[in-house]
């Protein structure tokens, strides 16, 4: 049972038993064998074990998560092909608010302020009699009958009264069929899809069953729901300032662990209230770390798999915070050219975009999984897995000094000639893969009776194409005799050599975009558009011969229609149209490595003059 409140005139049992005049230890002791109270006593007997357990369980899943057996190596990245632990943990970028900044900023704007304007007081009895601000804003034993806040819409109502049941079941205030994970899944649901009011009217029943409530353990709970909810939604621009000034005032509480929860809880508040609302139902593992005032740790690869980084990510974090938390980590002089990207195992990728919430993609993905497992047979696993990749977004020189830069950009071009990206012959094949021997196992062992570096793995140093073109033990052969002539390089010399190499060809680093041609263009009906630092290449679908090609230096001005991508050169003076789906983000590509290079075109969207010379 909670300490008495201060003056000594009430007592309060703890776990639901209504208020009192001063009891005798053996009056107290009958109430608390009231029949009310044992049924209180049982939910908590069968509800706080589970919690425990799923604690424990988060706790077992995140240590998971955190103790892959890695190594940091010299560059700073982590080596998964390597066995000693632990595992490599970096902090996302830090919040940059003071709290007692946000005190102030928030003073005055108290919690009575807002019920005196907003809420319904006209809630008592059969005819609705009018009650009093101080116990509307106050904690209730009994579960509330109609919201909040003025509202007449059936449906808000249910999810209203919905709401507190499932607050105060968590709270254990109240009696619930419900698990304690169950509750919190009900009341999300619940939130995140109704409407703005019953999002608001969930952080105001929170104030009201967090204030004065007596129960140390229920009052806690209510800020760790606190914390849950604001992982998952802010309130109004409106409300905000009020919650904020709630939370502010818990911040010297002595009761259990409520002044942290409250001091995170008004820095999460800050941090939502910036950024869009969520486009998923956050998956159990972010609730269960958003209730223990934990990060989620997340595994960021790089384009090498056995490369990897173990990062921290909360609700809040964006991709381009993630970003330049792992480019920081991974000591990047310009990390400009690298992106994160979303990869399945299908070979698919896409750009994350920098304001996309990281906690949402993740989302997504369990609820792909969790459909495509419905409609497998039971004991098999979904086909498809995805993972986040830190990968050359804009192919572009870097600076030789930035040793991280450069072996980035050494290790996608290695991906991308194995993975039979470029166009090349036996010679270029040879050279590029003995200059990966240099790289991985430094001089060629000389006097060594065996070298076994390619002996069944020849297809990690040559793409599928030129596996079959010459006899394996030829090929061999001539890929170690130019191993040989590369002794005395340094691993740094050879990235550096290795990217010098593929440079000089055209589409180095282009991305590639199916797309129609315009009768006017006198193309064929199908071309592909390859995007790099230079230009865009048009190639034929059907022969891969170059059959185009716009130099940036060459740029008129480029812009979006309706259905296409449209550019228009100086030399010859001509516009070009090409039909595309894509044409978005063959603009945004192209955009992007203008920027960063200096040229200056007409751009669509940024004038109409832009538009009009296109």
């Amino acid at each position: 049972a909670a300490a008495p409140p201060e003056g000594g005139e009430r007592t309060w049992d703890g776990l639901g038993a209504k208020k009192t005049g001063a009891l005798s230890p053996s009056e107290r002791g009958r109430r608390v064998m009231s029949t009310t109270l044992r049924k209180q006593q049982s939910f908590l007997r069968r509800n706080i074990p589970q919690l425990q357990r799923i604690e424990s369980g988060l706790a077992e899943e995140l240590v998971g998560l955190s103790l892959d057996k890695v190594l940091e190596d010299a560059t700073g990245i982590v080596d998964l092909r390597q066995t000693l632990p632990p595992a490599l943990v970096v902090p996302t970028a830090p919040d940059n608010f003071r709290t007692q900044d946000l005190v102030i900023r928030v003073a005055g704007r108290t919690i009575e302020e807002h019920a005196s304007k907003n809420w319904n007081f006209n809630r008592k009895g059969v005819f609705n009699a009018r009650t009093t601000l101080s116990k509307i804003v106050n904690w209730k034993e009994n579960a509330l009958k109609r919201p909040l806040l003025e509202t007449h819409d059936p449906v808000e109502v249910n999810a209203a009264v919905a709401i507190n049941k499932a607050i105060m079941g968590f709270m254990g205030d109240r009696y619930s069929g419900r698990s304690i994970s169950e509750n919190v899944q009900k009341l999300i649901t619940v939130a995140m899809l109704t409407t703005p009011l019953i999002k608001d009217e969930t952080f105001l029943q929170l104030c009201k069953q967090t204030n004065h409530n007596p129960n140390s353990d229920g009052l806690r709970r209510g800020f760790q729901l606190m914390s849950i909810v604001l992982a998952c939604f802010p309130p109004s621009q409106e409300l905000a300032p009020h919650i904020a000034n709630y939370l502010s005032s818990h911040l010297t509480s002595t009761k259990r662990e409520v002044g942290r929860y409250a001091e995170c809880c008004l820095h999460r508040l800050f941090r939502m209230m910036e950024l869009p609302g969520r486009r998923a139902l956050p998956t159990k593992l972010e609730v269960m770390s958003a209730m223990r005032l934990q990060a989620v740790n997340i595994k960021v690869y790089l384009v090498n798999q056995n490369l990897m980084l173990v990062m921290p990510v909360h609700a809040w974090t964006t991709a381009a915070e993630l970003g330049t938390a792992v480019a920081h980590r991974l000591q990047l002089s310009d990390p400009r050219p690298f992106r994160l990207f979303e990869v399945t195992s299908m070979d698919e990728e896409r750009v994350i975009e920098p304001k996309e919430r990281i906690m949402d993609l993740f989302a997504y993905w369990s609820k792909l999984g969790d459909d495509e497992v419905r409609l497998l047979p039971k004991g098999t696993e979904p086909s498809r897995t995805m993972r986040i990749v830190y990968k050359t977004h804009l192919f572009l020189d870097v600076d030789e000094t930035d040793m991280a830069a450069v072996r980035l950009m050494y290790e996608q071009a290695v991906f991308d000639v194995v993975d039979g990206r470029y166009p090349m012959g036996d010679d270029d094949g040879e050279m590029l893969a003995a200059m990966q021997l240099q790289e991985r196992h430094g001089d060629f062992p000389v006097g060594r009776m065996v070298v076994d570096y390619l002996d069944g793995r020849l297809g990690e140093f040559l793409c599928s194409k030129l596996l079959d073109t010459k006899d394996t033990i030829i090929r061999e052969d001539a890929i170690f005799a130019l191993y040989r002539k590369l002794a005395g390089y340094s691993r740094y010399d050879v990235r550096l050599a290795y990217l010098d190499y593929v440079q000089r060809w055209r589409i180095y680093g282009a991305q590639l975009f199916i797309t129609r041609a315009h009768k006017n263009t006198r193309f064929p009906d199908t071309v592909i558009l390859a995007v790099n630092a230079i230009g865009i290449v048009v190639v034929n679908i059907q022969t891969r011969e170059y059959i185009a090609d716009f130099e940036y230096t060459n740029f008129k001005a480029y812009v979006v229609s309706k259905d296409a991508f449209v550019v228009s050169t100086v030399f010859p003076v001509r516009k070009y149209i090409f039909p595309t789906e894509q044409r978005d983000q063959i603009y945004t590509l192209v955009k992007s490595y203008q920027d960063i290079l200096g040229f200056v075109c007409g751009r669509g969207g940024d004038t109409a003059a832009a538009a009009a010379a296109a």
